[in-house]
């Protein structure tokens, strides 16, 4: 078996990508609280062409600190690493997009 150590030596295997979401700055204000202050309650989605995974909802601020990690095992198929940052609505509403990144998983 090959198994690799990364540095937060957690044990990782062959063909896993582990991505580590630490944070997003300076994000746009998507709504108004009571106390007038413009805010936003985002979430981040990691994806891959067969998996998708996210964290949890940060609410009411533009500088959310998430520390979370997810490992995707890398299938035949995969060639991006889709990572998007939403704000998370109210109510039956979709999501809004706030931004995305593209990361090639053959460079990673």
């Amino acid at each position: 078996d090959n198994v690799y150590e990364d540095e937060g030596s957690e044990i990782q295997q062959p063909n896993e990508v582990t991505v580590h979401i630490v944070r997003c700055r300076q994000l746009i204000r998507t709504s108004r609280t009571l106390a007038s202050k413009d805010t936003s309650n985002p979430f981040v989605r990691v994806s891959t062409t067969f998996e998708s995974k996210r964290t949890k909802t940060a609410r009411r601020t533009v500088a959310p600190v998430f520390q979370k990690r997810f490992s995707f095992e890398g299938r035949q198929g995969d060639q991006d690493l889709l990572v998007e940052v939403f704000d998370s609505s109210s109510g039956d509403e979709e999501p809004l997009f706030m931004g995305r990144a593209r990361l090639a998983l053959k460079e990673l």
